[in-house]
Formats: C-alpha cells, sequence, structure tokens
C-alpha cells in the first residue's frame, strides 16, 4: 500500500510539472495564482486567464461542482462565479448589503484550502473523497500530499491554496474533463459525500430510540443551520434541538443562514453569535458529550471579502491552516477564532469512557 500511494503520488506530480509547464500562464514556479486572483479586481488579467474564469463561470458542470463544495459556508452562488459584465466587481461596497447576488467573485484562493483541510480532517467526510476520479488533480495532490505529510509524521496537510486552485482552473479548462462521460461524475461524488449530514428536521424511523429500550441507535451525521435572526444564544439553539430530538449523530456539522429577507449577515460582526463552546452536553441523558474537532473562521479585511482559516484537532492538539503556513495553537487562545467561527463540527463522545466513535 505505501509503495502504491509513493508511486501515484509521484505519477500525479510529474504530470502536473508536464501540463502547467507546457503553458506559461500556468507554471506553478513562475506564475502564481495569487497575481491573476489580485489582477482580476484590477479587470487586468491577461486574456487567457479571463477567458478560462469565463469558462468557469458559463459550464454549470463547473458550476454545480464549486457550489457544493461553498454550500458548506452557506455562500450565495455569485461568491464566486463571475457574471458577464465588463466590471467583474460592483464599485461600491455598499452594494454588497443592498443586494445579495451582486457578483462578487473569485478573491484571495484561502476558501478551498479551508474547506479542503476542514473536510480532510473529519474521518468520515475524508474517507468519501478517495473516490474521487484520480484524474481530478485538486482532489488527488491534496490527498497524496496528505500521505506524504502522515509518513513524514505530520498531522496537517502542508499544501498551499493557489497550487490547488490553478489545478481547479486548468482541469475545468480541459474540454474531455466535461465531455468524458466515461469518467465518475465529480458532483455526484461530491453530493455523496455531503449526503452524510442530514437536516436536523429530518427524521428517520429506522434509527428512533424505543421507548421500551436501553438501545441508543445513531444515525451518521445531522448538519444544523443557525438562523442569525433568532433572538436565542448558540448554546441554547443546539441544546434545544440535541435535548427534543429522539436520535442521535455520530457528527454535528453546524452552519449558519447568512441571507434572508435581502439581508446578509455574515458582513456585521454583531450579528454573530459570539459564544461558541469546545464542548456539548446533552442534558437528559447521561455521558453524552460532543466534542469540537475542526471548524472554519472567518476573518473580515477592508476589502470586505474576507479570509478563511480553518482549524483541525489532531492527538489533543490544535493546528491553525492557513494557506500560507501551519501553526499549533493553545486551546486557550482558540475563542477569539471560535467566536468568527462559520462551520463547526462536534464528534460524539462518550465522556465515561473517552471512546468517540
Amino acid at each position: 500500500m505505501e509503495i502504491s500511494t509513493i508511486k501515484r503520488s509521484s505519477r500525479i506530480l510529474k504530470e502536473l510539472n508536464h501540463r502547467f509547464n507546457r503553458d506559461k500562464h500556468y507554471t506553478l514556479r513562475d506564475n502564481s495564482l495569487n497575481y491573476k486572483v489580485s489582477g482580476l479586481a484590477k479587470n487586468k488579467l491577461p486574456n487567457k486567464s479571463k477567458h478560462i474564469i469565463d469558462i468557469l463561470s458559463k459550464n454549470n458542470e463547473a458550476k454545480a461542482i464549486l457550489n457544493l463544495f461553498y454550500n458548506m459556508l452557506k455562500l450565495p452562488k455569485s461568491h464566486i462565479f463571475l457574471r458577464d459584465k465588463i466590471n467583474y466587481f460592483p464599485s461600491k461596497a455598499n452594494n454588497y448589503k443592498k443586494n445579495p447576488s451582486s457578483p462578487i467573485g473569485i478573491l484571495g484562493v484561502s476558501w478551498l484550502n479551508a474547506l479542503l483541510q476542514f473536510m480532510i480532517a473529519i474521518k468520515s467526510i475524508r474517507n468519501m473523497f478517495y473516490f474521487a476520479p484520480k484524474s481530478f488533480f485538486s482532489f488527488n495532490l491534496f490527498l497524496d500530499t496528505y500521505e506524504i505529510d502522515k509518513k513524514n509524521q505530520k498531522d496537517i496537510v502542508s499544501i498551499k491554496s493557489d497550487i490547488l486552485l490553478e489545478c481547479l482552473l486548468k482541469k475545468f479548462s480541459e474540454k474531455n474533463f466535461i465531455t468524458n462521460r466515461g469518467k465518475l461524475d465529480l458532483y455526484k461524488i461530491l453530493s455523496l459525500i455531503m449526503s452524510i449530514f442530514y437536516e436536523e428536521n429530518q427524521v428517520d424511523q429506522n434509527f428512533l430510540i424505543h421507548k421500551n429500550s436501553n438501545f441508543l441507535s445513531f444515525r451518521p451525521a445531522c448538519q444544523i443551520r443557525f438562523d442569525l435572526e433568532k433572538n436565542i444564544s448558540f448554546e441554547s439553539y443546539i441544546f434545544n434541538i440535541l435535548n427534543k430530538s429522539n436520535i442521535l449523530s455520530k457528527e454535528l456539522l453546524i452552519s449558519f443562514k447568512w441571507f434572508s429577507n435581502g439581508k446578509r449577515f455574515f458582513l456585521n460582526y454583531k450579528s454573530m453569535p459570539k459564544t461558541k463552546i469546545l464542548f456539548f452536553n446533552v442534558k437528559k441523558l447521561i455521558n453524552v458529550i460532543y466534542e469540537l474537532d475542526a471548524f472554519i473562521e472567518f476573518r473580515q479585511d477592508s476589502s470586505s471579502f474576507g479570509h478563511y482559516i480553518t482549524y483541525v484537532k489532531k492527538e489533543n492538539l490544535w493546528y491553525q491552516c492557513d494557506d500560507s503556513r501551519i501553526n499549533i495553537i493553545n486551546e486557550n487562545n482558540l475563542y477569539l477564532a471560535l467566536s468568527k467561527s462559520i462551520l463547526l463540527h462536534y464528534k460524539f463522545k462518550n465522556q465515561k469512557s473517552s471512546f468517540y466513535i
């Protein structure tokens, strides 16, 4: 298995280098995607790069795949893809608040690294990734780097976002990626990955706890969407759902409802629940605890586009996974980042035996 993984990694890296070196615009050594993306805001991209962005913005398969990624953050489709306008960005930041569907486009590459780091840290999602087509470079390069890093006793993937996004743009620009129907459908694979998370209002009768039984049943995972318009604390909102539920989940994926009545909540931190906790205790059941093991922080900046950073817990250590560096963070210093988190993953823990399911 180890020899096979190393050979596969070597093959993919060689193929990537060969492909990128054929095209001057995609040479990783010479042209970082950061330059192209920053040029997007100034509308000064090279013609070929603009052409690839146009392909992305018009191709339904590419849109569906990336929108499935971004749906985890509950952001609109227009946050990724550009509309057919001369100016790629609105002239005033206030337009974003008035019109949530304003074209925002791709600015920065932190979102891709943040999501992949978040998803690779969650075992139930990570296992699904291995069904991704070998021809899809972004997944495979990330997974192969993950395997190599593990062999080097690194707990976190060390690859940078700009390389991942270059793979993504390059692959979507190739005709055979769209026309070759013999390959596995990437959208279906990602849909399957996300299907492990059920909405909190979906009740599967097969998992109900019988009244006359001591048997405690679990469904795989539950997705909870916190409505920012509700005047209730974060803890109370989650406690209410867990305590009234007839079924327990092995995992909780907690996100936030960003849009309602034309308002875009995440631009204003005042609307965010400030206190988020590392543990949930389900009060009606003894020794049932959910422990936080991964979350994504959203940091605003002057452009209002923001920056995404993932925090994951491995072997009782917390790692801060930025797209340019990885740091070990003391748990006591997590709370500022946690207060700005937009996607959280909790895993069931049996308090008595400290056994993770």
